[in-house]
């Protein structure tokens, strides 16, 4: 049986799954449930505070789970030798901690290094436990008593575990593919803030009834509620680029004026002829590109910041790091000069 490995500090882990959850915004809310645990307990009988929090709420039950079952899959002994940020310490580093003992080995978590598969994988895990948390607190409300209890998804057999919630993140997202669509609802509650006079434009998306039309179309879970939050707050911006016919071919999602998803169809990289669409509304927009490139069909050059497609590499640059995961029908050109590529 495989044993959890001993981490110098558990800190960034937690730090970075906050974020995956709770998708970068309001630290002090999400401080409030997770850190007053005691307060908080008597508070999930108050019918009233949990349906003012859903929320918050929701993404705190998604954080347990995440919590748990991450650190449990990933940070073994079995794992770490195919994980690339997960890198060993010794009494001989530098940067050991004070307390490791001559002989012993630990381990240290760094973010930059996870690959776009792993990070992929963590977001539609996400919005799949999204839309089971969301269903749990909607039935205690319903009840004449709430108890809503934030390890709630931990008591869920078909996620019992990290490799169960994939299978069943999977069978999701498939659903929603099938779904059918009504294009009445593909350009109601939307507005269009660039067009490209050839048909193309790019499409704000305003309402939670705009992103489930969208999710429907698109394939991928941009609806069903897990960004309702801040769409309607404004935290949030959801873009669409949309074909003469409203079909939509590309989504982003924009916060505090960073891209952090670009998704094609099925949650797929935007295929090849779209992608110079989206680089030039970034650029247009001056929109700061953070997410995972690969996955927005882009690729910046490290030293100017200027963005190229994927598919259609410049012979005149040297990247640092060329990611194509997610990507497909991409034929790399023996001109390609980069210090890393990740394919995964």
């Amino acid at each position: 049986m495989s044993e959890i490995i001993n981490l110098v500090d558990v800190k960034p882990v937690l730090n970075y799954l906050e974020r995956v959850c709770f998708m970068h915004e309001n630290r002090e809310r999400r401080d409030d449930f997770m850190m007053q645990p005691q307060t908080t307990a008597q508070k999930l009988k108050d019918k009233q505070f949990v349906a003012d929090n859903k929320e918050y709420l929701i993404r705190s039950i998604c954080f347990g789970w995440f919590k748990s079952k991450f650190i449990k899959t990933y940070f073994t002994d079995e794992r770490i030798k195919n994980c690339k940020f997960i890198t060993s310490v010794t009494t001989n580093d530098k940067n050991a901690p004070k307390w490791l003992k001559a002989g012993d080995v630990a381990y240290v978590f760094d973010e930059t290094k996870i690959p776009d598969g792993v990070k992929n994988e963590l977001t539609e895990i996400r919005d799949y436990l999204y839309n089971v948390a969301n269903a749990y607190i909607t039935k205690e409300l319903i009840k004449n008593k709430t108890g809503v209890k934030l390890d709630a998804l931990s008591a869920n057999r078909n996620i019992g575990t990290y490799d169960l919630a994939i299978t069943e993140s999977k069978k999701w997202h498939s659903k929603i593919k099938q779904q059918k669509i009504d294009l009445e609802k593909t350009i109601k509650d939307t507005c269009i803030v660039h067009d490209f006079k050839n048909g193309m434009k790019f499409r704000q998306l305003l309402t939670p009834d705009a992103l489930d039309a969208e999710s429907k179309m698109m394939g991928h879970c941009v609806g069903d509620g897990g960004y309702d939050e801040g769409v309607k707050k404004g935290t949030t911006q959801i873009y669409s680029l949309r074909d003469e016919n409203e079909e939509a071919h590309a989504t982003l999602e924009v916060k505090a004026g960073k891209v952090y998803q670009c998704k094609g169809k099925g949650n797929k990289a935007p295929i090849a002829k779209y992608v110079p669409y989206i680089q030039k509304f970034i650029e247009k927009t001056k929109f700061e590109p953070v997410g995972d490139l690969g996955k927005m069909g882009l690729i910046k050059d490290d030293k100017n910041g200027k963005l190229y497609s994927i598919y259609n590499f410049p012979s005149n640059v040297e990247f640092y790091e060329v990611c194509l995961s997610g990507a497909d029908g991409i034929e790399i050109s023996e001109g390609l000069k980069c210090k890393k590529l990740d394919l995964s």
